[in-house]
């Protein structure tokens, strides 16, 4: 716990990251899991910034992201051909992993801010994408109604994903 003198109360964090994370992990296909017939790795690499600190917590990857791309990499029948829609996604590597594990489509959202680096995670995986697959990014700011998606993207999907997706006490 870490004590917040302004409100006079304790905020439970953890300092640091406690998974190990260096900027990319490999993903199995395994055709044991999944019907895709791919039984091959896959590198999923995933940038994040540190340079740009007080823009937000979207620039990194979180614990929970990495726990959810595992997840995910266990029980790939989950998402093997649905639609997929991940909320907060940050860097995008719960979203590029469920596109690179077999998902039909997905569509990755955040705040305007993570798009520029969110678009070039996609495009640094798009090799290793199955053909099938469509990926996507949108801002979605769930302040900001017009923002809001396209109301066939939510009425077509069929799994909706998110990790450490809202921390802001305000929500």
């Amino acid at each position: 716990y870490i004590r917040d003198d302004n409100n006079d109360t304790s905020l439970l964090c953890i300092q640091g990251r406690y998974f190990q994370y260096d900027n990319g992990m490999m993903i199995s296909r395994s055709s044991s899991r999944t019907t895709c017939g791919d039984n091959d790795d896959v590198y999923l690499k995933v940038h994040e910034r540190y340079d740009e600190l007080g823009a937000g917590t979207g620039l990194n990857v979180w614990d929970g992201a990495i726990l959810l791309a595992r997840y995910l990499e266990q029980n790939q029948q989950l998402i093997y051909e649905k639609n997929v829609l991940e909320l907060g996604s940050g860097c995008g590597l719960v979203g590029i992993a469920a596109a690179l594990l077999g998902a039909k489509s997905t569509t990755l959202t955040d705040l305007p801010y993570t798009m520029d680096l969110l678009e070039k995670n996609i495009a640094h995986n798009s090799d290793n994408m199955l053909t099938t697959n469509r990926i996507q990014c949108h801002i979605w700011d769930w302040y900001d109604k017009k923002t809001a998606l396209n109301a066939d993207v939510i009425k077509d999907c069929n799994i909706v994903l998110l990790a450490d997706c809202v921390w802001v006490q305000d929500l």
